[in-house]
């Protein structure tokens, strides 16, 4: 019996896997979004991701209230994939007036692309793991309570990297126009990179460290209050998030993607390290400061070892040093 038990909870994960893993397929319209990335047209892929968060919203609403398998929920992520590919597409055949069937394939541009983007391939396996880790050795090492606690604090962190992502985005083509002018103008336009989400990076963990157990007790309830001193912690971590998305647009810009892998790997390998001695001492505040740490070196600190990318360490510097200047200069 116990056997077949297995057998059906695997069945029905692998099903839930290639239901949501189906939606990657409709992910390659996203080349839409680059193409408009590219004519610093952003406000179409706004529209379309406006239409599919309200669409899936309502929709999973309903499902909740009418107590929907998890199946659907499941389905209901490559149907957000394929409702905002279908956005895309409209709103390239509007704005541009141009065909999908009009593309064409070349195997010598797709051949160089691949050469240049592994180490950012293979960087996105690490980071896959890199997100995680911590969660699966807190369940061997705690217990999955101390994974729930810990994950309500994660959650509330990572739900604001879309914020660096979205700006480094939409700044990039700009800063790549500057890169053409003169080498002080893209340094420059990079520097205000940096500063932008440094400040806003450090005021958001500011205000979320002295919060954080009203946070944590508003959205989760008083029974996840032991999350409350790991988020305090934990989003201190996303100024180092927030700077690296920004260096990692000069990665690909000046052709060193293999050093933004290089600098992931080395995060990766300190996380486990760290979590392997903290967590057994301070339980999941331990995996908070490991992540908090891991960040730092490989976002930060890694760029000042190698003289290629140590201009990338100056200016974050300069940003993250920039409020303890600016309120210097107001008090004189």
């Amino acid at each position: 019996m116990a056997c077949r038990a297995a057998d059906s909870n695997d069945a029905h994960t692998n099903l839930l896997v290639f239901i949501i893993a189906s939606a990657t397929i409709f992910q390659s319209f996203n080349v839409i979004d680059f193409y408009y990335q590219s004519k610093v047209q952003s406000k179409y892929v706004a529209w379309a991701n406006s239409l599919t968060l309200g669409l899936s919203s309502a929709i999973k609403i309903a499902l909740i209230l009418n107590e929907a398998p998890l199946t659907v929920f499941a389905a209901m992520v490559a149907f957000d994939a394929i409702v905002l590919a279908a956005g895309l597409v409209f709103f390239y055949k509007v704005s541009s007036q141009k065909k999908l069937f009009n593309w064409s394939f070349k195997g010598s541009i797709a051949k160089n692309l691949l050469i240049d983007s592994w180490p950012l391939i293979l960087s996105g396996l690490v980071v896959s793991v890199y997100m995680k880790i911590d969660q699966v050795m807190i369940k061997q090492m705690l217990d999955t309570e101390a994974v729930g606690q810990y994950a309500a604090a994660v959650r509330l962190t990572e739900v604001w990297y879309f914020i660096p992502m979205v700006i480094a985005n939409s700044l990039y083509p700009a800063i790549v126009s500057a890169k053409k002018m003169s080498e002080e103008h893209y340094l420059n336009r990079m520097q205000k990179l940096y500063d932008v989400l440094a400040w806003m990076a450090i005021l958001l963990a500011v205000v979320v460290y002295f919060l954080s157990e009203s946070i944590i007790s508003v959205l989760y309830g008083n029974q996840y209050l032991e999350a409350a001193p790991v988020l305090g912690l934990y989003f201190w971590s996303a100024i180092f998030v927030f700077i690296g998305v920004a260096s990692s647009k000069w990665f690909v810009t000046e052709n060193l993607q293999i050093f933004s892998f290089y600098r992931t790997l080395a995060g990766v390998i300190t996380n486990i390290a760290l979590n392997l001695w903290l967590i057994p001492v301070y339980g999941i505040w331990g995996a908070a400061l490991a992540t908090l740490i891991s960040q730092v070196i490989a976002s930060y600190l890694f760029n000042c070892i190698n003289p290629k990318v140590r201009i990338v360490f100056i200016q974050q510097t300069k940003a993250l040093i920039a409020p303890i200047r600016y309120f210097r200069m107001k008090r004189a």
